[in-house]
């Protein structure tokens, strides 16, 4: 036997040397990797409330029946301290199972394990029985959901998000939707908040998490009822899908435009002025993303969205949002194409240097190193002054850059710099060729 441990859904357990780690099966589903002829699972969820185990047995009767399984036997085992039940059905063919309900607290854990027919079942029951009896109950997080709720909010640096996502997860599994549908609405957008926030894992599939329990938010926050947390879901939808990876990705920022649109059917400026305006900064990433229309007109959308947003965030009041604001409309001022590109360029400049005003090195080190490769482009691109300057505040900014931007905290962003350096340096070189 060898040991799993679940730090997210807080237990551990005693599996055949044979057995592969599990798959996730949603919030609390585990599905192990067995022989071909069985298979093993673990689930999850809340509990209403306390059962004894005379209730277990009523209530799990109901449930075969509505699912056609027969053949019942219940029996009794001895887990962390306590008895619980467990019972044998066979599911309809000649698949049989046998399953352990566990009660902890507020929480119910129930392990398969399933077998092609009874007779296997009865060979392979004394491992499942091993399996169940080697259950414990760990204490990585907290158990209370008091404790959870606390700590989440508290975590805000993108090193964090790994647990806070354990976190939104664990009391997600604490959480009946019937029992708590806000709370449980709520859970599903720090969730997905904190999984398109997070730099681990595979990122492609941490923003289709995102997207499902955004629309999972969305069940419970019906416009009607929660015209604030409807717009709120669906301005963090615009965001995801300007991010996202799967799909078209003329169709992903269509779909963020459209978000958005609806976010604003809610969030005026007048009654809610902040989220109006982040809005906004968000639509015009998406016009300057946008691969459909007229490529001249949607970068001008996008500089009227941030100038839109400017109108709320001024530097006093909301000084990291006008940061943003000004990096945003930079960038768009470096990619018009309408006007003079002379002007235009040396609007971005301006426009970047006022976002480091507020984006010092101290205070938000990635903003401020952004700002700079942001500069480096702009300064490489740049047509009024003198070219061997131009090349060398070039590769001054994108060197500040990358004292932040290292190669192994952040291997995207270095690889760009690295590859706008190979550029300035090669039209620093011809200059110097050309001279002599």
């Amino acid at each position: 036997m060898k040991t799993y441990r679940n730090k997210r859904l807080g237990f551990e357990i005693n599996m055949p040397e044979e057995w592969t780690l599990p798959e996730r099966v949603g919030l609390g589903g585990l599905e192990f990797g067995c022989r071909s002829d069985e298979g093993f699972s673990v689930t999850v969820g809340p509990l209403l409330s306390h059962l004894s185990s005379e209730d277990t047995r009523r209530r799990f009767a109901e449930y075969a029946s509505a699912q056609g399984y027969g053949k019942l036997e219940f029996g009794r085992i001895f887990v962390g301290g306590k008895y619980h039940v467990w019972v044998r059905y066979c599911m309809g063919g000649e698949e049989c199972a046998k399953e352990y309900l566990f009660f902890f607290d507020d929480i119910g854990y129930a392990l398969t394990g399933t077998c092609c027919n009874r007779e296997m079942l009865d060979r392979r029951e004394q491992v499942f029985d091993a399996v169940a009896k080697s259950f414990r109950l760990i204490e990585e997080y907290p158990r209370d959901l008091r404790s959870i709720l606390k700590m989440v909010p508290e975590l805000t640096h993108p090193s964090d998000m790994p647990k806070r996502v354990d976190l939104c997860e664990w009391a997600l599994v604490k959480t009946a939707r019937e029992a708590n549908p806000e709370l449980w609405g709520n859970l599903q957008i720090e969730l997905a908040k904190s999984l398109m926030q997070n730099p681990h894992g595979d990122r492609s599939q941490n923003l289709e998490r995102a997207i499902q329990h955004n629309e999972q938010a969305l069940e419970v926050f019906v416009r009607q009822a929660y015209p604030k947390e409807w717009a709120g879901t669906h301005s963090n939808l615009a965001s995801v899908y300007r991010h996202r990876i799967h799909g078209e990705p003329a169709e992903n920022v269509e779909r963020s435009i459209d978000h958005c649109h609806q976010a604003l059917e809610v969030f005026s400026r007048e009654f809610c002025p902040e989220h109006w305006a982040m809005v906004h900064n968000n639509l015009a990433n998406a016009c300057r993303d946008r691969i459909s229309g007229d490529r001249a007109e949607n970068v001008e959308q996008a500089i009227a969205h941030c100038q839109q947003a400017l109108e709320v965030f001024s530097r006093q009041a909301y000084p990291w949002h006008w940061a943003t604001a000004q990096n945003n409309l930079a960038n768009a001022y470096r990619e018009r194409i309408r006007g003079d590109r002379v002007e235009n360029l040396e609007r971005a400049i301006r426009h970047h240097d006022q976002a480091l005003e507020v984006f010092t090195r101290d205070a938000y080190p990635e903003d401020w190193a952004g700002t700079h490769s942001n500069l480096g482009t702009v300064y490489h691109e740049r047509i009024r002054g003198e070219k061997a300057g131009n090349v060398e505040l070039a590769i001054r900014h994108c060197r500040q850059a990358l004292e932040v931007f290292t190669s192994d905290g952040y291997p995207e962003e270095w690889v760009e710099l690295q590859e706008l350096l190979a550029l300035a340096g090669c039209g620093e070189n011809r200059r110097s060729k050309e001279d002599g």
